[in-house]
């Protein structure tokens, strides 16, 4: 669990996320990258049962930050309320989960970078745990064409090498 990347870290309180998009992905699970734009439904597993009985938040903004994945709170806040919630895609109120599960749909309208943000509430309305968590929407596949140049230069090279011995 400690080494899996859909889990979110809430100071001492851990969560799970992930999502689906049953009408172009069926059941496939999806966490930090999603294939497709399109309508996704986001499901958050509380790992720590602590967290059925705390106030816990979540929100979804578009990424304004141009950090992507190294996006940070301190990137989201402070100075930026304005942007933030300008950005904003996706806002809960905070409530209890007593089923453990925080479930909703979302549409995610274009490709780029999206940050998830988990709060757990105070009865005070004071935050007191966060977590941002990024994710993106049809990454470039560029990587996987960089890949096969190795493949086919060795292919080439060995098919060369057994057409030499032939001769």
């Amino acid at each position: 669990m400690d080494d899996d990347i859909c889990v979110i870290k809430l100071g001492s309180y851990k969560a799970h996320f992930s999502a689906y998009m049953p009408k172009k992905r069926g059941m496939e699970e999806f966490c930090e990258s999603f294939p497709v734009t399109g309508e996704a439904i986001i499901a958050v597993d509380f790992v720590s049962r602590e967290l059925r009985n705390q106030r816990v938040q979540f929100e979804v903004v578009k990424d304004f930050t141009g950090n992507g994945a190294k996006t940070t709170a301190r990137d989201l806040f402070g100075d930026h309320k304005a942007e933030y919630m300008k950005a904003m895609i996706h806002q809960d109120t905070g409530s209890f989960r007593k089923s453990g599960t925080l479930n909703f749909p979302l549409v995610l309208k274009e490709k780029g970078w999206y940050i998830g943000v988990m709060r757990v509430i105070s009865d005070d309305d004071s935050v007191l745990a966060e977590s941002v968590f990024p994710f993106e929407v049809q990454p470039s596949l560029l990587w996987r064409y960089f890949a096969l140049f190795p493949v086919i230069g060795f292919l080439v090279g060995g098919l060369f090498f057994v057409v030499q011995i032939k001769k």
